[in-house]
This record gives structure tokens, sequence and C-alpha cells, in this order.
């Protein structure tokens, strides 16, 4: 299907070149925060797809993570974008969420079974 290889290499491509560890003196180490807060894609199902297409194959949408250590806590974006070209497929954000790292009160006293 056209559509869903167009949407794994914009995928892969948007990734690879979004993210670098920079800083004023050139390239660095990436240290452990940097792990953390890099960017990735939601794996959505068994098969490892990270994005979904429409059923009409004109849009994708994927959700991304990114861990952030100032609040502890992870961050996730919703973005979506046209496959009719690459133009068209520069995504736009569509929701941002954010959730502590530790989540609820599940498993302990008070909350949720385990």
């Amino acid at each position: 299907m056209r559509s869903s290889a167009y949407a794994a290499s914009l995928t892969a491509t948007l990734l690879l070149t979004s993210f670098a560890c920079r800083s004023e003196g050139g390239v660095r180490r990436l240290t452990i925060e940097d792990a953390i807060e890099t960017t990735r894609f939601m794996v959505a199902d068994e098969h490892a797809t990270s994005f979904a297409v429409s059923p009409d194959g004109k849009r994708y949408v994927a959700m991304l993570l990114r861990g952030n250590v100032a609040r502890d806590g992870m961050e996730v974006e919703i973005v979506c974008g046209a496959l009719a070209s690459f133009e068209d497929a520069v995504p736009h954000s569509v929701a941002k969420l954010f959730s502590r790292a530790l989540g609820g009160r599940v498993g302990l006293e008070g909350g949720l079974p385990s």
C-alpha cells in the first residue's frame, strides 16, 4: 500500500532529522536526561506500527512521547498531516498532554488493585 510506505518513510525522516544533541561547543555526549527526553513514536500495535493512515489513504496520525525530567512526567503530542506530498505531510499538532511519571496510586493502599 503506497500511503503506508510513504507514511513510514515520512515518520522515519522526521524522527531522524528533528533531534540531535548539540551544544554551543558542537556535538556533546548523550546524557541520561537526553535519553529520557528524546522524542519517540508511540508503538501502536503488535506489528510495531507507530502511525495510522486514514481509510482513504489521504492523511496520517502519530503519537509522540517525550519524557520531561524537570516536571517528572511524560509529554504526549498527537500530530497529523496529509499524504499528498512532502509539503502537505508537515505534521500539525492536534493535542498536547502531560502525565506525571508515576501515574496514579495503582496498586497502593487506597488505589486500584494491581
